[in-house]
């Protein structure tokens, strides 16, 4: 139902703003049952804090791999329904999820890369692809979008533009917004 909204929308006159977010990758990784692709997996109720988590890590990731099968599914709905010649498009994850690499499940309880990694695509027509593979922050998403609509930066800046140079070396990242502020750096 989101993707024919937004092709309604984007039909209308005039510029816009779409902002959307997949929440399927998110504990207990819901995801429709056309997408049962990887199996066996954990069941729609599994109970996350279960003692048996680690011996069913398998079963769990499958659930996981699951909701990318119906994120890219969405995604090729999505871009479908854009003109592309005229579209800046951002996607990018919120936080990355760990699969015991440093022995948890999820994200926001160490700063270790499995949880702070994500990945970020910008498209822009008329851009020649590149990789950056410094150090960005989700704080560079917006000054980006601003370059390439050649408006100025914003007064001051928080983060940087990705559209030129990149030289940041270091991003500053929060353990939790719970409680406020966060309680590491």
């Amino acid at each position: 139902i989101l993707v024919p909204t937004l092709a309604l929308e984007l039909q209308e006159p005039g510029p816009h703003l779409v902002y959307m977010h997949y929440n399927g990758t998110h504990f207990p990784y819901d995801h429709e049952a056309a997408y049962t692709k990887f199996t066996p997996e954990v069941p729609s109720d599994y109970d996350y804090s279960s003692w048996q988590l680690r011996q069913q890590a398998p079963e769990i990731i499958n659930r996981y791999r699951n909701c990318l099968a119906e994120l890219d599914a969405w995604l090729h709905a999505l871009t479908g329904a854009m003109d592309l010649q005229h579209t800046i498009l951002v996607i990018t994850g919120d936080h990355g999820e760990e699969f015991f690499e440093h022995h948890r499940l999820g994200h926001a309880s160490r700063l270790d890369g499995p949880q702070i990694q994500t990945f970020g695509l910008i498209y822009a027509p008329g851009r020649p692809p590149r990789v950056i593979d410094a150090v960005t922050s989700h704080a560079d998403l917006m000054p980006t979008v601003m370059a390439l609509l050649g408006w100025p930066p914003p007064v001051p800046p928080f983060g940087q533009s990705l559209a030129g140079e990149v030289s940041r070396g270091a991003a500053i990242v929060a353990m939790t917004n719970r409680p406020n502020p966060p309680n590491r750096w």
